[in-house]
């Protein structure tokens, strides 16, 4: 954090958080390796391209090795580890081999990977080609093929769920469903289409169930999926009731959008449309020595939206009456300088 009116970041908060959790596991009563501990992550917005530290040194794969708390390496810096998650992939792929079956880590992680992927049948490793492979409908797709969306929501759901399944292996099957914690995301809709942005906080929601989930999004489309109380206007306006809003509504009244139900070029041109009628007007009672200067300002207002046939062909008549205007010198034909070429 930056503390208010600070210049340097601090995590000075954060040695309250390991204290609980040094505290939480070795509590004498029970036995620690059954105590739940909460899952606590961040992503950026840059969360699929921030390149690795090289101060750091991250923790070796080795299984056998790993401590629970291996999950809370880096787990506030903002990165996703896609080489982790595959090496994470390849290690239960081995373990599967050796003991014939899924652990139920695995298990886990792959069952809330394919809940958050519309359309996805199954994940594995693909020993072959040495990376995560998706299938879907029956159609093998190496994850370094997928878009953008699916990569960002596959490594992020993946993420989470090995985190899960790290620091709380006694809860099995269930741990992405009950493992608690705090997940902080900038850009919730980071490269998704969006059908899913519609479908991505219920996704969530669903696989992740007990965990708090605080994200930032410039989506009107994710604003339209959150339920009552969920909304947090960074601008402290009030917040209507979501479920009945549409598209429209959220961009013009939450987001401040002018005239979102049309391109922003179409609403310039139905405002300089506007204007041309009313300078048409003051031109044709203006002053002899002012009509030239009105009829510049015609070209300028007009002269943007030139490419559009159906304005032109509109604008024509009102440029032959202003010509025949009574008492007026004759306007020349147009010479071939862009603003006259415009009336």
């Amino acid at each position: 954090m930056i503390r208010q009116g600070g210049k340097r970041t601090t995590n000075a908060e954060a040695k309250d958080a390991l204290s609980r959790i040094t505290r939480l596991i070795a509590t004498p009563e029970g036995d620690a390796q059954d105590r739940t501990l909460p899952v606590l992550a961040y992503y950026s917005a840059g969360r699929a391209w921030i390149p690795a530290r090289d101060k750091h040194t991250e923790p070796e794969l080795d299984m056998s090795k790993r401590s629970r708390l291996d999950a809370y390496y880096y787990c506030l810096d903002g990165r996703i580890r896609d080489r982790q998650i595959n090496e994470w992939f390849l290690w239960e792929k081995l373990a599967a081999m050796q003991s014939g079956s899924e652990r139920a880590g695995y298990r886990a992680v792959k069952n809330a990977v394919l809940r958050c992927l519309p359309d996805g049948r199954d994940i594995k490793f693909d020993v072959d080609r040495k990376e995560i492979v998706i299938v879907f409908s029956d159609k093998p797709m190496p994850f370094y093929d997928l878009s953008d969306g699916q990569r960002a929501t596959v490594s992020l759901v993946a993420d989470l769920a090995i985190k899960s399944v790290q620091l709380n292996p006694h809860l099995g099957d269930e741990s992405a469903q009950q493992s608690p914690g705090v997940v902080l995301i900038d850009e919730l809709d980071l490269h998704l289409h969006p059908r899913w942005q519609r479908r991505i906080v219920e996704d969530l929601r669903g696989v992740f169930p007990a965990l708090q989930f605080v994200a930032t999004t410039h989506s009107p489309f994710i604003v339209q999926t959150l339920r009552t109380g969920e909304l947090i206007p960074l601008d402290a306006q009030p917040v209507p009731t979501l479920d009945n809003l549409g598209i429209e509504a959220i961009a013009r009244g939450l987001m401040g959008v002018a005239h979102p139900e049309v391109a922003p070029r179409y609403a310039q041109m139905v405002d300089a449309a506007k204007d041309y009628l009313l300078m048409l007007e003051e031109a044709a009672a203006a002053p002899e020595d002012k009509f030239r200067e009105y009829v510049q300002r015609l070209a300028a207002g007009i002269g943007p939206y030139a490419d559009n046939p159906a304005r032109h062909a509109w604008r024509e008549p009102s440029r032959n009456r202003l010509r025949r205007l009574p008492g007026r010198s004759p306007l020349p034909d147009p010479a071939p300088r862009p603003l006259l070429l415009l009336l």
